[in-house]
């Protein structure tokens, strides 16, 4: 029979920390703490094979503060797989690099590991036989699509995990939501935003802990954005972060409980990059940057150019091979690990897909800010019902957007790459993340 362990510890940082998210140079602080932000790990093992699923209230995560945290997790789990993804809240500390976004503390980052690590031992002592139910609802009230380009589009899909003990009582929920967690706008305070309420709600209702897995929102925010955007109080934001909450615990008691397997797999993706020709470096750059400042004004317009000021004073392909050592391979040739020396370019960034099933159910974890219809998409064509897609998996790799997006020369295809020192990716990287995610939920199958 199954058995599960739950675990969490607070990594609330300092006060005083650089706030990530809302825009380029703000300068924002943490002044004060609204709810603690949480690391929550899930053990999984069937006495053959053990898993563990990781949930932090933070932005997102470089590659090798995400390496650090896997490696702490399995250490203190000794779980063979581990799928570790950020909630993705702006009212959290700088976690990841994004050029003006905020000054990381290097202490915090340093201590991240050690605590997530305690929470995993936490879920090992808990470990209980359960029984598991897998379904999912949908709560359409909490998602609005913020660009002009998708038709609206969201993902109002509520996927839930359920694991209760022998007793009775409820161990874990798991639950994904598609939509950003940015009720609060730039406030100077520390939050884990709407996702704050919604746990809060599952488990005063069905008891143990809850994990919340941010799903495919690149294009989503919550609709209190579409009144007036980042003003909402946090009586608002309790009240649709538990409205929310209460669709999934009514999820969890229609469910059928019962005993069932684990399997999981990975699979080495390759995402395609757009990038210049050998010796076009420099017009490339000239073209990116007159696109993103075309849609700029006022405020955000200096703020886009003096970013633009402080990448030209750098080498800029220095820069794209010293933010992805190793992460960033020429696709004609294979690995070329000198390839600027080479005259060679990069192809492509390489990112791991992670996916756990459960029975009939599936949990698939990527990187990145996925818009909602690539998610959606990926659920579709998954041979798992219900199947939870999760974004901002390991690493931090900016959005992930539609071909509609691209054509639009939107703020996600043409100015946030520059923040992540990364080239833009090619048009049809969507479609190769719907391709390269339904492939390894079907050999799960």
């Amino acid at each position: 029979m199954l058995k599960v362990g739950v675990g969490r510890a607070t990594i609330t940082p300092p006060l005083g920390v650089g706030l990530a998210g809302y825009g380029i140079y703000l300068r924002r602080k943490a002044e004060w703490v609204h709810d603690d932000l949480t690391a929550r790990v899930l053990v999984l093992d069937d006495g053959l094979k053990r898993a563990a699923l990781v949930a932090c209230d933070l932005v997102g995560l470089d590659g090798w503060l995400s390496d650090s945290i896997m490696e702490e997790v399995r250490r203190a789990s000794k779980a063979r797989e581990v799928l570790l993804s950020c909630i993705h809240t702006h009212t959290g500390p700088t976690t990841t690099f994004l050029r003006g976004c905020g000054q990381a503390d290097e202490d915090y980052l340093k201590e991240l590991p050690r605590l997530v690590g305690s929470a995993a031992r936490a879920a090992v002592e808990s470990s209980t036989e359960v029984e598991v139910g897998a379904a999912s609802g949908e709560h359409p009230h909490l998602a609005w699509n913020r660009t002009r380009t998708e038709g609206g589009h969201t993902d109002p899909e509520v996927p839930v995990w359920a694991f209760r003990a022998k007793d009775g009582s409820m161990v874990a929920v798991v639950l994904s939501y598609a939509c950003h967690p940015v009720m609060l706008g730039p406030k100077p305070v520390i939050s884990a935003d709407y996702v704050w309420a919604a746990r809060l709600q599952v488990e005063e209702e069905l008891g143990g802990t809850c994990l919340f897995f941010t799903g495919a929102c690149g294009d989503i925010d919550p609709v209190s954005n579409s009144e007036v955007w980042g003003r909402a109080d946090f009586g608002r934001v309790e009240g649709d972060g538990r409205a929310l909450g209460k669709v999934a615990a009514g999820v969890v008691r229609r469910m059928k409980f019962g005993d069932v397997g684990i399997k999981f797999g990975s699979r080495r993706v390759l995402l395609p990059l757009r990038v210049p020709e050998p010796g076009e470096e420099e017009k490339f750059f000239r073209e990116m940057k007159d696109l993103a400042l075309a849609k700029s004004e006022g405020r955000e317009r200096l703020a886009r150019m003096a970013m633009f000021r402080e990448w030209e004073s750098k080498r800029w392909l220095e820069l794209m091979e010293a933010r992805f050592p190793g992460g960033i391979i020429w696709t004609d040739e294979g690995w070329l690990p000198s390839w600027r020396e080479e005259g060679r370019h990069p192809g492509a960034l390489e990112v791991t897909f992670r996916a756990l099933i459960l029975g009939d159910s599936a949990l698939i974890a990527v990187p990145g800010e996925v818009f909602s219809r690539i998610g959606r998409a990926v659920k579709e064509g998954s041979p798992f019902r219900p199947t939870h897609f999760v974004g901002y998996a390991e690493r931090y790799v900016g959005y992930i957007p539609t071909r509609e997006d691209f054509e639009a020369k939107s703020y996600a295809s043409s100015f946030v790459p520059f923040l992540s020192d990364l080239f833009p990716y090619r048009e049809d990287v969507g479609e190769v993340m719907v391709r390269e995610a339904t492939e390894l939920l079907k050999e799960l199958a």
